[in-house]
């Protein structure tokens, strides 16, 4: 089984985590600092490794608790294709965020400029659904 490309560097740190416009460069070497590697349980669970990944046979006993699904335009892990599947898969709603005025995120959404207004849309979805 091929394994995906692990995080090693400063460099794959930025390509695939923190290369946003609005990502605070002025703090990446705190960010950095941060990181731990990932376990190998949970790199097999995401590859699904000998079945042990989340799987759900029937979405459809989701349906009646709210997903939101929310993905930035320069996610390169998140394509908008495959998160609105996702979203719809599970019976839930999906957010890009530059539909709602919110271009430049990326995978770090909470760590970025402009996360309070991502927080507010998220806050405003959990209203609509009556929370």
């Amino acid at each position: 089984m091929k394994d995906r490309p692990r995080i090693q560097s400063c460099e794959d740190t930025k390509k695939y985590f923190t290369n946003s416009d609005t990502f605070p460069f002025l703090a990446f070497e705190n960010y950095f600092c941060s990181l731990v590697a990932e376990s190998a349980r949970i790199s097999n669970q995401r590859r699904n490794v000998e079945g042990g990944g989340l799987y759900i046979c029937d979405p459809k006993i989701l349906f009646d608790i709210p997903i939101c699904v929310i993905t930035g335009d320069q996610d390169p892990r998140h394509p908008r294709e495959v998160d609105a599947l996702t979203a719809k898969y599970f019976g839930g709603d999906f957010i890009w965020l530059p539909d709602v005025g919110l271009p430049g995120h990326g995978h770090m959404q909470m760590l970025e400029h402009g996360n309070l207004a991502i927080a507010e849309v998220f806050i405003n979805w959990l209203h609509s659904k009556g929370l």
